[in-house]
C-alpha cells in the first residue's frame, strides 16, 4: 500500500460503515469531549469513535491527550476543572463513545500495544479493513442528542470553513 493519508482512511471507513450508520462525521468534537477523527452514530443509537494513527509515534502520543474544561462553580461562575486525560476517561468512565477504535495502516498495526478499552482496525488496502481486535462496549447508554442539531453544526462548518471558493473573471450576471 502506498502512502495513505488520514483522509483516505476516513473515506475507507465511511465506505465500510455507512449502511449501518445514521450519520458519520469526520473531525467532529462532541460536547465535553475531544475531537474525533471520525464519529459514528449507529442505527441502534450507539456511538463509535475512530482515532486514526499513521505512525507509531503518533499512536504513542495519543495516550498523553489532556484538556481542561470549564464548569459552573458553586457561585455560578465558570471555573476551570483539573486537566482530564482522554485515556483515563476511556478506561474508567461512562462518558465518551460506546466503543473506541484505533485505526491505522496494517504496516504499523503489529507494532503498537493497544489499551484494553480500545479496538484495533488495520487498513489493509484501499478497499479493505481487518478488525484485529474488537472494541469492548464501554457503556450501554444510547446517544441522546438531536440529529438535526448535528446536521446544523455540519452545515455551518461547511459554509464557514470548507466551502469551495469559485474564482472567475467573468462578471456575475444580474438577477
Amino acid at each position: 500500500m502506498s502512502q495513505i493519508t488520514a483522509k483516505d482512511i476516513t473515506r475507507i471507513l465511511h465506505g465500510h460503515f455507512y449502511r449501518a450508520s445514521q450519520i458519520i462525521i469526520p473531525r467532529f468534537t462532541p460536547l465535553h469531549w475531544w475531537e474525533c477523527d471520525l464519529w459514528r452514530l449507529s442505527k441502534t443509537g450507539m456511538v463509535d469513535e475512530y482515532e486514526i494513527k499513521l505512525s507509531v509515534a503518533d499512536f504513542k502520543a495519543d495516550a498523553g491527550k489532556e484538556r481542561t474544561d470549564w464548569e459552573i462553580g458553586e457561585l455560578g461562575h465558570f471555573v476551570k476543572s483539573g486537566p482530564k486525560n482522554k485515556h483515563a476517561l476511556l478506561a474508567g468512565s461512562e462518558s465518551g463513545p460506546n466503543r473506541f477504535w484505533f485505526v491505522m495502516p496494517a504496516t504499523i498495526a503489529d507494532k503498537v500495544n493497544v489499551p484494553w478499552f480500545a479496538g484495533l482496525i488495520a487498513v489493509e488496502s484501499w478497499s479493505g479493513i481487518t478488525v484485529r481486535r474488537r472494541a469492548p462496549k464501554r457503556h450501554s447508554q444510547k446517544w441522546a442528542g438531536d440529529i438535526s442539531k448535528l446536521l446544523m453544526t455540519f452545515y455551518h462548518r461547511y459554509w464557514h470553513h470548507e466551502a469551495v471558493k469559485v474564482e472567475t473573471s467573468e462578471p456575475i450576471a444580474e438577477i
